[in-house]
């Protein structure tokens, strides 16, 4: 545009910097608004509230801070706006106090205003503010605070949006008992014409079905389907257990088997499980005679992570029964699971016959393995996993020799730990030793009672920390003193 001899005007760099902030381009913005300088185009209010959006993406409070002072060396007072974005970051940073502290000087000033007084800049609490403060509020538990600010949004008389009502509902949602008063909301929402946003419902499905609140759920739910609501994944995962718990399972049955391409998402089925509890979720699955492979093994995710290795087992067992197998997450946790509880020989029993289908685990998942074993020192069948892992081409890293050496040294097995060190000796793939395995070969001579060895590994690690990033911690020195 330049090249054709025409000049930009105030508008068009707005334009330019407003919309480099929108993708948080902070270093193209800042070079343009430098164009505008040299050209001596007029700076505007909306240019200074372009540039600090740019740092209200990469949370740069110092940045916004500066653009802010630059205001003022033109004349230019901030807005709603410019403090509003100034709230924001503060929040998103957990700086609730300072976005308090901005909060209260708008409250004045919005009061100022109502006494007809217009001195001061054009800065008054509107929607935004107020949305801002409560998501800080909710997101780090202040609760109370959360109450009184709707106090003050009642006070205020602006009207509410269904964000501004799906943080209220979030308030109440916090604490059980509100039945009453999230039930209210929904009512003012309907009363207002409004579908609702699908955060709000999801929000207040969500809520009373934790309740237990089948009844209102559905009644909620059917309602808002009359006005032209359409359901997402997570309003399915309320309101299929909605139907199931108050004795419509053919209904829920029928809606799960029509939108299971819902729930591929883990976190979509641990939230339909939760709702159908424990019991009702295995019982519930076995409904349907074809299942996938991905949902059986979601199931027994589910469970493992409420620690039911009881119920994770039963499905397990009907996972072989129709020809599939736990995938390597699955693998890896119930194992774990089993050999904490010294149930070893059904560790071993599941991940041999993984084994026999090649299904083979990941570096992490033989880790893993290896060092519960070794935790429960039972070395020789750590070994034995050690030895698949190598066959199978899965290359060992610092934490895996780092497990079976402490778990020889647990059992004051000097040759055990002699001979690993000789095999991390050996291994190319490893850059060079870490301090977790410096700590752990450490420890294990140590306790075998081989304190020389000790004192040559510190020398190699003092001479290794000067010559790269190695740094020596509490734990190592703690070691050779012992030694």
């Amino acid at each position: 545009m330049k090249k054709q001899g025409y000049k930009p005007d105030t508008s068009t760099y707005n334009r330019l910097i407003y919309l480099n902030s929108l993708k948080g381009d902070t270093k193209e913005s800042r070079r343009i608004y430098k164009m505008m300088l040299e050209d001596k185009i007029e700076c505007t209010i909306y240019t200074f509230n372009s540039l600090i959006l740019s740092y209200q993406w990469s949370l740069d409070i110092e940045s916004a801070l500066e653009v802010l002072e630059e205001m003022k060396l033109y004349g230019i007072k901030p807005n709603t706006v410019t403090i509003n974005s100034l709230i924001d970051i503060y929040v998103k940073l957990g700086d609730i106090n300072q976005a308090e502290r901005i909060y209260e000087k708008m409250k004045s000033n919005s009061t100022t205003r109502m006494g007809n007084s217009l001195d001061k800049c054009e800065v008054i609490v509107d929607k935004f503010t107020l949305d801002c403060l409560l998501s800080g509020y909710l997101n780090y538990g202040h609760l109370d605070k959360a109450k009184n600010l709707f106090k003050d949004i009642k006070d205020s008389g602006i009207e509410l949006d269904t964000h501004l009502y799906t943080k209220i509902l979030k308030i109440y949602c916090y604490e059980p008992g509100n039945l009453q008063k999230v039930l209210n909301l929904f009512n003012q929402i309907k009363h207002q014409q409004h579908k609702g946003n699908i955060k709000f419902v999801n929000t207040l499905l969500d809520y009373l079905i934790k309740e237990k609140e089948f009844s209102n759920a559905l009644r909620v739910y059917e309602e808002l389907v009359d006005i032209g609501f359409i359901h997402d994944a997570a309003t399915l995962a309320s309101i299929i257990p909605a139907y199931y718990h108050t004795g419509n399972n053919d209904i829920a049955f029928k809606l799960f088997n029509e939108k299971m391409d819902s729930f591929l998402n883990m976190r979509k089925l641990f939230s339909l499980f939760s709702n159908l509890g424990k019991e009702h979720s295995k019982n519930f699955f076995k409904q349907f005679a074809s299942f996938s492979s991905t949902l059986y093994n979601t199931l027994i995710t589910y469970f493992l992570t409420q620690d039911d290795i009881t119920n994770a087992l039963e499905i397990y067992s009907h996972l072989l029964q129709q020809g599939y197998f736990l995938n390597i997450l699955n693998i890896t946790i119930l194992c774990k699971k089993l050999i904490s509880q010294e149930k070893i020989n059904e560790a071993l029993q599941i991940y041999y016959q993984s084994k026999d289908h090649n299904i083979i685990l990941d570096q992490r998942g033989y880790t893993i393995l290896i060092d519960s074993f070794s935790k429960m020192t039972y070395m020789s069948e750590s070994q034995r996993i050690f030895v698949d892992m190598k066959e199978k081409g899965i290359k060992p890293n610092s934490y895996t020799y780092s497990s079976l050496i402490r778990g020889f040294g647990k059992i004051y097995d000097i040759q055990g730990v002699k001979n690993i060190h000789q095999l991390i000796r050996m291994d190319l793939n490893l850059d060079q030793f870490d301090i977790v395995i410096y700590n752990s070969l450490m420890d294990a001579y140590n306790r075998c009672g081989y304190g020389y060895n000790v004192l040559q590994l510190w020398d190699s690690l003092v001479i290794s920390s000067k010559e790269s990033d190695l740094l020596v911690n509490n734990a190592t020195v703690s070691i050779v003193l012992d030694s």
